[in-house]
């Protein structure tokens, strides 16, 4: 009877994420797996950026779900045909889709456990929204470690558990491997080749990829994922060299961004990280670039005037940082622990991320055989800055705290959150192969 009840929730995730949204400007009736997941990015970011507004309104989760079912039903009405005929088009790709979230669904329903970081930060924030408590109810939390971490994981986890045919927290967290599969087949959509060889890559990624700690609460996992649907977006931009983006996707890209930003704190360097790439090294009109750095820079300054309005805590945890200056960053960088950090990335982040392996022995094949390509220095300078960043920020945590311990236990995860650009390189080693073929 639970796999039954994990199959209906399944399929409430994938029929709510399939209401097209008809903003949506460069729709096409034909089966055409490049719109079709498109579409699928735009309505999955629409969807959470939405639930993520209405909780400003500080109204219950109960209010928020009445809210959120009647607009979808709205959508749904005055563009049935248009949602009938998009389903019916795309069914396949639906059906492998679903038969992936329901295999992958059991695996979550009967492992159950939770990570360290979701028993002491996560699912507490999730209790509160599935409990009836507001936004301004955070405040009213444990003042511990991650008490000013965003909280759009936490909720996503909550609204979906609310929604559920099961009374069971894991079923929330099936909204993830959703996000996961959807990530993942937008990275494989980059691939020049027929449905048949993009589902064998699917799977293939997902065989190397997938790991039940990804899902056990933590949120690097929905990280992975919108730097995934970001990838998917530049990789047009830079391979392709567009110079004027479609409009949807200027509404897209910053509300990609918000939600980086509203997933974890990390989440705000990595979009101005990928707005950083935009704005400096692609050829799109300099009146777009401004507006997608204005457009993200209001959704930051959105988040702290909230934070602010519900008197929500936007300091840096002191727990891991008390004295944050220059000269600490850079007496940290040239410290001990900066060896600390290389060795545990290498050992903890590199070898035990397989999309880094193949993604580094495809970048050699592709430099050997191409040299120093543009269509590749997005993704190093991508990486340069990331790993700068992380390297930063563990080489300036408290002298009391056991670096090597914390890395060991987080750089699988921290690595594989920003791991999506390792997949494009394979995927242009495997079109320049087919160019050549």
């Amino acid at each position: 009877m639970e796999l039954i009840f994990i199959l209906l929730q399944a399929l409430l995730i994938l029929t709510i994420f399939s209401i097209v949204y008809p903003v949506l400007s460069n729709y096409k009736n034909n089966v055409n797996s490049t719109n079709f997941i498109n579409q699928l990015i735009f309505n999955s970011v629409l969807h959470l950026n939405f639930i993520l507004f209405l909780t400003f309104l500080n109204i219950s989760l109960d209010f928020i779900t009445l809210i959120y079912f009647i607009s979808l039903l709205t959508i749904f009405i005055f563009a049935f045909f248009k949602n009938i005929r998009w389903f019916y088009s795309n069914r396949y790709y639906y059906f492998w889709i679903f038969i992936i979230l329901f295999i992958l669904s059991t695996d979550i329903a009967y492992s159950l456990a939770l990570d360290w970081d979701s028993q002491i930060v996560w699912f507490f924030k999730t209790l509160n929204f599935y409990n009836e408590g507001t936004i301004k109810d955070l405040s009213n939390l444990p003042r511990g470690d991650g008490y000013s971490y965003p909280y759009l994981g936490s909720l996503t986890w909550a609204f979906f558990w609310n929604i559920s045919f099961i009374n069971e927290e894991y079923s929330g967290r099936i909204i993830y491997i959703f996000l996961y599969i959807v990530s993942l087949f937008a990275l494989c959509e980059k691939l020049k080749a027929n449905l048949i060889s993009k589902l064998i890559f699917l799977l293939f990624l997902i065989l190397l990829s997938y790991n039940y700690i990804f899902f056990g609460g933590s949120q690097d996992i929905l990280i992975f994922c919108f730097i995934s649907f970001a990838a998917f977006y530049l990789h047009d931009i830079f391979i392709k060299k567009i110079k004027k983006l479609e409009k949807s996707n200027l509404i897209i890209l910053p509300l990609i961004f918000n939600c980086l930003i509203w997933t974890k704190n990390e989440g705000v360097i990595y979009s101005f990280i990928i707005l950083f790439l935009i704005s400096f090294f692609s050829q799109i009109k300099l009146s777009q670039k401004i507006f997608l750095i204005f457009s993200t820079i209001f959704l930051l300054i959105l988040k702290i005037f909230i934070y602010k309005y519900f008197n929500l805590d936007l300091s840096i945890n002191s727990l891991v940082y008390e004295n944050i200056s220059i000269q600490s960053i850079i007496s940290g960088i040239f410290s001990i622990k900066t060896i600390i950090f290389l060795k545990n990335l290498f050992l903890f982040g590199f070898l035990k991320n397989y999309f880094f392996i193949i993604g580094v022995v495809f970048g050699v094949i592709y430099l050997y055989l191409k040299g120093i390509d543009k269509k590749i220095a997005y993704i190093c300078i991508f990486y340069i800055l990331s790993l700068g960043f992380l390297l930063v920020a563990h080489t300036s945590i408290n002298e009391s705290l056991d670096l090597a311990y914390m890395l060991k236990v987080n750089m699988h995860r921290l690595v594989f959150a920003i791991s999506p650009f390792f997949i494009l390189i394979v995927v242009e080693n495997l079109n320049n192969l087919k160019n050549k073929i």
